[in-house]
């Protein structure tokens, strides 16, 4: 890894606003700026998962934290305990131009894409379809910390 970059948001209607511009920033300054639109694109589904699944957590249960922190991406954002009303995102360049984005809520619920549909009036569903045909790949993993992460691999940069 040769640069990455860390920030927090509260889950509000400002997050992905946020996180966009934080990639989009760090793109640019990394020399990446090819990869912005894509990137964007991405960021604002994860980040837009994160905020609807911590929303959701707040409303059913109190967040817990729990845990070492041993997970490189809440640590450095939050120290050794992850703050659980929040959401964390992360963004990583390598040497061979390959960016990952990391998106971590508290919740449990893993990411799942909903089936494929053509009916265009439903209100969601289609974030991870987007991630899934934009990104090299994606997944998700739970950091001993508590809570998931959800990243995507993306493209790299033109030569």
């Amino acid at each position: 890894m040769t640069a990455e970059s860390y920030v927090r948001f509260f889950p509000d209607a400002l997050a992905v606003p946020r996180a966009r511009q934080h990639v989009e920033k760090e793109l640019r300054t990394w020399g990446l700026a090819n990869l912005v639109d894509d990137d964007v694109l991405v960021v604002s589904e994860l980040v837009t998962n994160s905020v609807t699944e911590t929303v959701r957590w707040m409303r059913e249960r109190e967040c817990g934290v729990a845990g070492e922190g041993e997970d490189a991406l809440i640590e450095a954002v939050f120290g050794r305990w992850s703050w659980p009303w929040t959401i964390a995102f992360a963004v990583y360049r390598f040497g061979s131009g390959a960016v990952v984005v990391e998106a971590w809520d508290c919740s449990r619920k893993p990411p799942i894409p909903v089936p494929k549909t053509d009916d265009w009036t439903l209100q969601g569903g289609r974030g991870l379809h987007i991630v899934d045909e934009v990104s090299k790949r994606w997944g998700y993993r739970w950091p001993r910390s508590g809570g998931k992460v959800v990243y995507a691999v993306l493209g790299r940069a033109e030569r």
